[in-house]
């Protein structure tokens, strides 16, 4: 299958790439020479080893690689990483992780062009831990949550833990007052039991940059959303929540 990707590779047309290297921590004059370049890629194999160089007027790099076999990477914007490549369902899948993160990488042949999705969702893996809170106790009280549920929610120090395995996303949550995890498909309504013991249908979508997340049960409605800012993931209900987590590598 990997024969199939050999040769040399122009890029026609990209979209959303500023966005994607914003999201991975990419200062904006490395972003804005990226978003202008048009690279190529030259994709050899040599026995079981396989070969991808990228070629344009920014940076060049050079990867080499057994299939399964992690190797070490810098990669254009000079993050280092420890990178993985295999064959997935006819597309060569390249996960990337670094500093507690990962994303993922799939090359695919459509219509004889090469195409390279971006997963922008693969940004938020890794584990969060709790740093600050304002207003819990108020969102929860709007929610309905007793005063005893809410006092043991406030005191609670939670760990979040996100992680991939194809298109399946999981989210588990972690603390003294209680567990909870969620796995679900992006845009596939999913039961949700919450924290607080609300049974939600529930549904995850991506929306500029951030994993939306709304929550609807009893004839109510609550959306969640998690973006990341500086390192940190900000989970912010409405209208009063302003949670904010660290990675912890």
């Amino acid at each position: 299958m990997c024969e199939l990707f050999l040769g040399a590779w122009k890029l026609i047309s990209s979209e959303n790439f500023d966005s994607y290297t914003k999201e991975l921590g990419v200062g904006f004059t490395t972003r804005k020479l990226g978003s202008l370049d048009k690279p190529s890629v030259i994709i050899s194999i040599n026995g079981d080893i396989i070969t991808i160089k990228t070629e344009s007027t920014f940076k060049n790099t050079k990867i080499s690689f057994k299939l399964g076999e992690e190797f070490e990477e810098t990669t254009v914007d000079d993050r280092k990483t420890m990178s993985t490549v295999t064959v997935d369902n006819g597309s060569l899948t390249q996960v990337q992780k670094w500093d507690g993160k990962q994303t993922t990488i799939k090359r695919a042949l459509v219509d004889g062009k090469m195409v390279v999705p971006y997963r922008m969702c693969d940004l938020f893996v890794g584990i969060w831990k709790f740093v600050s809170s304002e207003k819990f106790e108020d969102y929860m009280k709007e929610l309905g949550v007793g005063l005893a549920t809410r006092k043991l929610g406030s005191l609670a120090k939670p760990t979040v833990t996100i992680s991939t395995d194809g298109d399946v996303i999981t989210i588990k949550t972690k603390s003294t007052f209680k567990n909870t995890e969620v796995s679900f498909k992006l845009g596939e309504e999913f039961d949700e039991t919450t924290a607080d013991d609300r049974k939600t249908k529930s549904i995850v979508t991506l929306e500029e940059g951030s994993i939306t997340q709304v929550q609807k049960w009893d004839g109510k409605e609550t959306t969640i959303k998690r973006k990341l800012v500086d390192g940190k993931m900000i989970v912010r209900p409405p209208p009063t929540l302003d949670v904010r987590l660290i990675s912890d590598p």
